[in-house]
């Protein structure tokens, strides 16, 4: 959008977006509490889920006002560049750190060292006689 959006076909114009927010909802958007619920244990569960909330909401809140901002200093186009870097990043980052928890080995909340299993640790290292 941000090269091709003064040269676009209107209907390409209106297509472009639309396809992006209905794989977005229909992908990760719609996805991430749940991926973030799986990430954490139990105990660390809603406050965790909480602050990527707030991350969330903060990121859209930015989002909302530099947008118009940028906008007026430069163009669309270039605004819309600029702005595609950061679902890029995010795109590079997820690339790169290749972790799904539905895959691990081992559920969150059946780690050994989770705080919840220290009284057993204790026990199973007392001597027995």
């Amino acid at each position: 959008m941000g090269l091709f959006y003064q040269t676009m076909p209107l209907l390409l114009a209106f297509l472009v977006p639309s396809l992006f927010i209905l794989f977005h909802s229909a992908g990760p958007g719609a996805n991430g509490k749940s991926l973030s619920t799986l990430s954490f244990r139990s105990e660390l569960r809603a406050g965790a889920n909480g602050v990527i909330g707030a991350i969330g909401s903060t990121g859209a809140a930015l989002g909302l006002l530099v947008f118009p901002l940028l906008k007026e200093q430069l163009g669309l186009g270039p605004t819309f560049l600029i702005l595609s870097a950061v679902p890029l990043t995010a795109c590079i980052v997820c690339s790169i750190i290749k972790w799904d928890p539905t895959r691990a080995a081992l559920s969150p909340d059946e780690e050994m060292d989770a705080p919840q299993f220290k009284s057993d640790i204790a026990k199973s290292t007392l001597p027995v006689g």
